[in-house]
């Protein structure tokens, strides 16, 4: 659906370019040798496959949406996207900066190579200095990229955009989850005890299972019992209970919503709810096939409800027939939330949105919240910087307080 977004827009605003979505198993590769002007558009991950062909076509520009997609200088996508063949280079993202200063260093690397300088100097001069709250470490790093950021924000390019009301709710737990979520605070304490002696503890294997199973006992009991469920059933999660009755009301008004969460099995619970009022709804998620048909139908009001992967429908694509939105859980980094709500705060829309997110107080998401807070601050900080005004990368600190007791 990204692609042929990008599609529909160059032929609205270039109708005699030729544009060639580059995709799929019947992609023809022979006419990366054509001498005719051809905009190609691609993903990620067909460039990936395709490297070897791309990097022999001498592209005289090179655009990537969503650049933040390439922060990391490790993986096969960021390699292969550096070794293709461009005259001139763009690196398109609303969010350069989602966790750490190292990734504007990655953006950079493809963009101008030996700009920021070798990664482990800008670590070192930039990177740590701007963790530790060195606000003139911040700024060097503004000056230096600022010749090469151009920054376009909504209220520039868009003045009529309506207005976005954000609102934090709060909810508490159910017997059942208190039940769940206490047993697995002695499995938390050992692993608090682990980090604070120096211990090498695994993010990955150690850290991350117990973090998500949290989350999931603050969405709905039934996302770590195991159990299949046919009805989510009420008052086992005040918070599933609260999003239900907000699709309700939404719907009552005669709006439209969209729900956003990172768990499949919310999805299912939520599906199986509006199956049962007999609401009309689409659902996007990995497995969505045909995703801007449904889109579509969505846009067009045939469907008030969209039920979303934050990972599928975060980005990319315009849901601006909705003016409401609802995170039913948080994600590790402030840019991912905020990509997904702006599918429906951007231009065409000519409502006031309102966008709600959900919250479990005494519980990990509680801390969550106000490390995002902090997050989305140095981001802010480095970007205004720039212009002269974290996939999670948390640090030990940060995961110390992500597992301490709350007070």
């Amino acid at each position: 659906s990204v692609i042929h977004h990008w599609e529909r827009e160059l032929n609205r605003f270039y109708p005699r370019i030729r544009v060639y979505p580059y995709h799929g198993p019947g992609r023809r590769r022979q006419l990366l040798q054509a001498l005719e002007p051809i905009v190609f558009v691609t993903t990620y991950a067909t460039a990936t496959n395709d490297v070897a062909e791309l990097s022999k076509v001498p592209f005289l520009y090179l655009v990537l949406d969503e650049a933040t997609s390439i922060k990391n200088p490790d993986t096969k996508r960021t390699q292969a996207v550096k070794a293709l063949n461009a005259a001139h280079r763009l690196a398109l993202s609303g969010t350069p900066v989602e966790n750490r200063p190292a990734e504007l260093w990655s953006i950079f690397d493809f963009l101008m190579r030996g700009h920021l300088g070798k990664y482990g100097t800008f670590v070192r001069l930039f990177e740590e200095r701007i963790g530790a709250g060195d606000r003139a470490a911040s700024e060097k790093l503004g000056r230096r990229i600022r010749p090469f950021l151009l920054r376009r924000t909504k209220d520039e390019v868009a003045r009529d955009l309506p207005d976005k009301i954000e609102m934090d709710e709060w909810c508490g737990l159910s017997p059942e989850q208190e039940q769940l979520y206490g047993a697995l605070q002695e499995t938390v304490k050992q692993l608090r005890t682990a980090l604070q002696r120096g211990e090498q503890v695994s993010y990955t294997t150690n850290i991350l299972p117990v973090l998500t199973k949290l989350k999931q006992i603050c969405d709905h009991p039934a996302l770590v019992s195991g159990e299949k469920v046919k009805e989510p059933g009420h008052g086992r999660s005040e918070k599933f209970d609260w999003i239900v009755a907000k699709i309700d009301e939404i719907h009552a008004s005669g709006e439209q919503v969209v729900v956003f969460s990172h768990f499949l099995g919310m999805l299912d619970l939520l599906e199986t709810v509006l199956r049962r009022k007999g609401m009309s709804y689409i659902r996007i998620d990995g497995s969505t096939t045909r995703r801007q048909a449904v889109i579509d139908r969505f846009n067009a009001g045939q469907a008030g409800v969209a039920i979303c992967s934050v990972q599928a429908a975060g980005y990319g694509i315009n849901m601006t027939a909705a003016n409401h939105v609802i995170h039913a859980d948080r994600w590790w980094n402030p840019a991912v939330e905020d990509q997904a709500t702006d599918r429906v705060h951007r231009i065409g829309q000519d409502k006031t949105v309102y966008v709600y997110r959900i919250m479990v107080e005494g519980t990990l998401e509680e801390r969550i919240d106000r490390l995002l807070m902090r997050k989305r601050g140095m981001a802010d900080q480095i970007v205004r910087a720039a212009v002269g005004d974290s996939d999670r990368g948390w640090t030990r600190d940060e995961l110390l307080e992500l597992l301490r007791p709350l007070d």
